[in-house]
């Protein structure tokens, strides 16, 4: 999840990966959308491969791109997707946390 105010945009980025963690072909242009257009807008890149998503109210949407990806397993659809939290600028008090280790 991506925690931006109401006053901010975030760019997005696609980064196919095959299971190896290789870099992986798409094939075509990636689509992209948001479920709520209230919280959030998408201005897509020209090659689908990255979004600046822009927030316009406080609440909470998923932003996905579906994409044809060549996996070295053939070509296939893809879907990823994030969350994106807009809180209110005005908003004084947030949580902060660290990034994640392992147990």
């Amino acid at each position: 999840m991506i925690t931006i105010t109401d006053k901010q945009k975030v760019t997005l980025t696609l980064i196919p990966k095959t299971k190896a963690g290789n870099l992986a072909k798409i094939d075509g242009i990636p689509v992209w959308g948001v479920d709520d257009v209230n919280i959030a807008s998408l201005s897509i890149s020209s090659d689908g491969l990255s979004a600046v998503a822009s927030s316009s109210s406080p609440g909470n949407t998923i932003v996905f791109a579906f994409a044809d990806a060549n996996l070295n397993e053939g070509i296939r659809e893809v879907l990823v997707e994030i969350e994106i939290n807009v809180v209110d600028s005005q908003n004084l008090l947030t949580i902060s946390s660290s990034s994640p280790i392992n147990l």
